[in-house]
């Protein structure tokens, strides 16, 4: 009955307030009914300014003005305030107002960038607290009860209706506004003094903005949901967006709360909605959104952006790393409710340098007992220099080390000629942009094909990284050596450009199901058959790299390696027809290098023939 009894007075308050408004004053919305209890999900605490990204170099300067100017009945103020001189991107931003006024109720107060972004600080709350304003300072820091839930009749640190976040990475430089609109008779006040406190960056930062979604659950009645999603990505958090599916008969019973896991926990709403259904179903809560929740006019099921009670920007500078967790609680009987899909938008930056590794190789395919060459590339893709670089190299197995040639500045130390040890390299600074190769010469002994296992190369640095994904780089060869098989991974996109003759298959390979199959065809010597017939297929080689069919080939199936009897492959080839609903006679691969095929492949292989034979044309240019 209390709180009914509140609920009551604060309407009829607010209609008295009313009276007198001139004709031309926008019409506002009903304001939500104020908590008359503080969550207990809410942490009433002013959080640290954010951390600024890694590498960059935050400034903090400030701005005041003392307008001194009055606010009379149903009128609107405008202050300036000239910012001049500073870095050119905001990081963070904070409001301190000096307002006195005898009823905060009739107030609305916004704040404007020279960029033209406005933020709304307060609308109509604080009620008949005198001079509730005369000491705020606003701040995205502040997590907990919003202003338009305030429990207290003094605000001494609040996050403002709007976010204050939304100004984040605009230029400060220029004139900024404080307007101050009284919508009511009665009562006035003055406009004493305010101050804008910045963190501003000298560069715009490196972003990277990735999502993730999570499944919800069931809403209880009179009770409460907790879910929770993990964020992958590493970095200090710039921005910071929701979305949630979130079906409710009575908007006006949920609580909503989003938490760090470090237990920073901010209010997206508060009992919102009133009696209107599926209210913030579908909302997208973000700082840029320009429309704070507690000001929407709610429709049943009409999505969309809203600006949360708390600023999301109170995650700023936080690492986006972690468990995040989604709380929808429902406070009032009656009603039940679904949290369907969630997910969340998380947009980092850094400022720090970004070393990088890549290598190539040839050539290809490498020479029975031949070298193989490797250029490694280094260099900073960031914004800041790097320092005390190094860079090491692996060398692949079956391999020993011929000769590495340094790049200019890096000192190197390598392994004796015929040795496997690592190559290690050093450099006192890598600067933005800077690009180094080193070279290197292995020398394989392998003979027959194999997959030359990776060359592995890893740059590392004493300065904050951006990114750990580019600081290492490993490439597998294949050794074709002039034998019968070459089996490639295509995901490097590899071509055989000898000049024998061969057919290429753009289908599965021997190894793992990915990537090509190369087959040149030899005889029990390893000599490469040019215009030879291929034993068991009909074919002759026509010159011009290509080979003819003197049969009619059925595009069916064959097995690799001479384990099979020729029983058997008879069988598969039957089992190949009805399968594929043909009757046609199978075409068997056969070929004296047997042993070989067998320590390759490992095993045999089905594949489909109809991948092999429409590729059996001219092949110039490969």
């Amino acid at each position: 009955m209390y709180q009914r009894f509140l609920g009551f007075l604060g309407i009829c308050l607010w209609v008295v307030g009313m009276v007198g408004v001139v004709a031309a004053a926008p019409t506002k919305p009903d304001e939500p009914v104020p908590t008359t209890a503080v969550s207990p999900l809410a942490m009433q605490t002013l959080l640290p300014d954010p951390t600024a990204p890694q590498g960059c170099n935050p400034q903090t300067p400030s701005f005041q003005t003392s307008p001194n100017l009055p606010i009379t009945d149903l009128n609107t103020i405008t202050s300036t305030l000239n910012v001049s001189g500073v870095d050119p991107y905001v990081w963070d931003v904070n409001l301190f107002t000096n307002i006195e006024h005898s009823f905060p109720g009739d107030l609305e107060i916004f704040l404007i960038s020279p960029a033209g972004t406005e933020v709304t600080i307060s609308t109509d709350n604080l009620a008949s607290h005198d001079n509730a304003f005369a000491n705020t300072t606003w701040d995205d820091q502040w997590v907990g009860s919003s202003i338009s839930d305030w429990p207290f009749t003094v605000v001494e640190e609040a996050s403002p209706e709007g976010a204050l976040g939304a100004f984040v990475g605009e230029d400060p430089n220029g004139t900024w506004q404080l307007v101050v609109h009284d919508d009511a008779e009665d009562d006035v006040g003055v406009l004493v003094q305010w101050r804008l406190e910045f963190t501003t960056l000298a560069q715009a930062p490196l972003l990277q903005t990735n999502s993730y979604f999570q499944s919800g659950g069931a809403i209880p009645d009179q009770g409460e949901l907790s879910t929770g999603l993990f964020f992958h990505n590493r970095g200090r958090i710039y921005d910071l967006n929701l979305e949630a599916d979130l079906v409710h008969p009575r908007t006006g019973d949920l609580d909503i709360y989003l938490a760090h896991e470090t237990g920073i926990t901010i209010t997206l709403a508060s009992d919102v909605g009133g009696n209107v259904a599926n209210g913030v179903n579908g909302t997208s809560w973000d700082d840029s959104a320009g429309v704070p929740v507690t000001d929407w006019v709610f429709a049943n099921g009409t999505p969309t952006a809203l600006v949360p009670e708390n600023g999301m920007a109170a995650f700023n500078g936080l690492e986006a790393r972690g468990l995040w967790t989604l709380v929808v609680v429902d406070d009032t009987a009656g009603n039940t409710g679904t949290l369907g899909t969630w997910g969340i938008t998380i947009t980092t930056a850094t400022c720090a340098g970004d070393a990088a590794v890549e290598q190539w190789h040839w050539p290809y395919p490498a020479p029975v007992g031949g070298d193989v060459g490797y250029a490694i590339v280094v260099n900073n893709e960031g914004l800041n220099p790097l320092a005390n670089l190094v860079l090491t190299d692996t060398l692949p197995v079956s391999t020993t080390f011929k000769s590495w040639t340094a790049a200019p500045g890096w000192d190197c130390q390598t392994p004796a000629v015929g040795s496997t040890e690592k190559v290690v390299c050093t450099t006192p600074s890598l600067a933005v942009g800077e690009v180094f190769t080193h070279y290197l010469t292995v020398a394989t002994a392998e003979l027959v094909p194999v997959v030359i296992q990776e060359n592995l190369v890893k740059i590392s640095t004493a300065d904050p990284d951006i990114s750990l994904f580019n600081i290492d780089h490993y490439m597998g060869l294949t050794s074709a050596n002039g034998n019968v098989w070459d089996v490639v991974d295509n995901r490097f996109g590899w071509w055989d450009s000898d000049d024998s003759g061969h057919f290429y298959d753009g289908g599965q390979d021997a190894f793992d199901g990915w990537g090509y199959l190369r087959v040149l065809v030899a005889d029990e010597n390893q000599t490469k058959l040019t215009n030879e017939q291929v034993t068991g297929l009909g074919m002759a080689y026509g010159g011009n790299r290509t080979w003819a069919s003197q049969q009619g080939f059925s595009r069916k199936g064959y097995r690799l390696g001479g384990k099979w009897s020729p029983l058997l492959r008879r069988i598969t080839c039957v089992m190949w027809t009805l399968l594929r609903m043909r009757a046609r006679p199978c075409v068997m691969l056969r070929w004296r290098g047997a042993a070989i095929l067998a320590q390759i492949t490992r095993r045999p292989w089905p594949l489909p023939l109809r991948a092999i034979w429409p590729l059996m044309r001219p092949m110039n240019g490969l």
